[in-house]
């Protein structure tokens, strides 16, 4: 990996360690999502409590 940025640009350097996490652990992603999704589905309850 290329930590050393020159172009000035954090998104890049965003999207790189994304990718790199994605292709290390693509289980993390998952369960990000995952709870993600609970934590809306648990807020929306909640609210209408």
């Amino acid at each position: 990996r290329d930590d050393v940025d020159t172009t000035g640009c954090p998104v890049e350097h965003l999207h790189r360690d994304v990718n790199y996490v994605k292709a290390k652990f693509p289980f993390v992603i998952e369960a990000a999502m995952v709870t993600l999704c609970f934590g809306s589905i648990v807020g929306r309850f909640c609210i209408m409590v």
